[in-house]
């Protein structure tokens, strides 16, 4: 555990009013993790030196054991929250605006605090993170996980899957794309619609967003809707984030992957319309459906076409007596 001088542990730096920076950190490892420690929160252990550490502290009792007793945390970054409405991602966007040398990192891993690696360690994720090239990525959720969205469900014949969704969970970002989506943070309190956004864009200009299946996380707590926001659910929050942003539901796919073998799985289809052999055969079903359909609705029109008049038949016929020269002429009959 690092130990921490009198000055760094009374640094107090007041942000936006109820956002107070109780410890200030500098970058020793190229990752930064970091976390909402609300109550109840599970303890995250640190590995050496190979990932930074910021906390996010909402509860005043925490936050006053802390100040009793800094070593409480071995976090780089101690953020005090006093504001119940401020929630992870605008939080985020104050910390990064108020202290820019925090771009300095590559990856930012932004979790909650229910959520556990298993069977790896956080270092991992982020080497895994780099491989697949990707901007935003998350690792995949357990199968004993409570889940809100099935595409992120572990599937333990793939290292890693190229998808078009990543959720608001435990996002990891590269810097570049911290810049980019960085201005959204604070737009909705509940971060309803964030991550339709940022997968939209991440889907259809940069190849896809990475879940990472061989390092998983647990999620250990029940999903739960969210409180309501200053008179907005976070339901209703999500329908004005989607309109402002012009924002529509799709279905989440998964691209292309990287199984255990490292062999890459080719894709189907086109980059950008990659989709699973399940995904396949429905859309396949549903094409027969459709001209079955089409087929049915088409019956009535044809049975009713036997019924109408038809104009006379001519009907060319060949006589043997008119065949006097050796050349065929033949007789038109009514």
């Amino acid at each position: 555990m690092p130990t921490y001088d009198q000055d760094s542990v009374v640094l107090k730096t007041i942000l936006a009013g109820s956002t107070v920076l109780h410890r200030r950190g500098t970058q020793h490892a190229r990752d930064l993790v970091i976390i909402n420690k609300g109550p109840g929160a599970i303890t995250f252990r640190r590995e050496a030196s190979a990932w930074d550490l910021m906390e996010i502290y909402f509860a005043k009792k925490d936050q006053e054991a802390i100040a009793a007793d800094p070593l409480k945390s071995d976090a780089d970054w101690i953020i005090y929250e006093h504001d119940r409405n401020m929630r992870k991602f605008a939080i985020i966007k104050r910390i990064f605006e108020a202290f820019p040398e925090l771009f300095d990192y590559e990856s930012v891993m932004m979790l909650d605090d229910d959520l556990v690696p298993v069977g790896c360690k956080v270092a991992d994720i982020f080497t895994l993170f780099r491989e697949t090239g990707c901007r935003i990525g998350q690792p995949a959720l357990s199968k004993d996980s409570y889940w809100s969205h099935d595409i992120v469900i572990q599937n333990a014949g793939f290292r890693w899957r190229r998808t078009n969704f990543v959720e608001v969970m435990c996002p990891i970002m590269t810097v570049a794309a911290m810049r980019m989506y960085l201005p959204l943070f604070n737009e909705t309190i509940s971060a309803f619609g964030l991550d339709y956004y940022w997968s939209t864009q991440e889907w259809h200009h940069y190849g896809g967003l990475a879940v990472l299946d061989a390092t998983p996380m647990r999620h250990s707590r029940p999903v739960r809707g969210g409180m309501a926001y200053q008179g907005l659910s976070p339901g209703e929050e999500r329908v004005m984030f989607f309109r402002n942003h012009k924002l529509k539901n799709f279905r989440h796919l998964t691209l292309d992957g990287v199984p255990i073998n490292d062999r890459i799985i080719p894709s189907v289809l086109p980059i950008r319309h990659w989709i699973q052999i399940s995904d396949l055969v429905k859309f396949k079903v549903k094409l027969i459906q459709r001209r079955v359909l089409l087929f049915i609705l088409l019956i009535p029109a044809f049975v009713l076409s036997l019924f109408m008049t038809n104009p006379p038949v001519r009907i060319f016929t060949l006589n043997k007596s008119d065949d006097v020269d050796g050349t065929h002429r033949g007789k038109l009959q009514q």
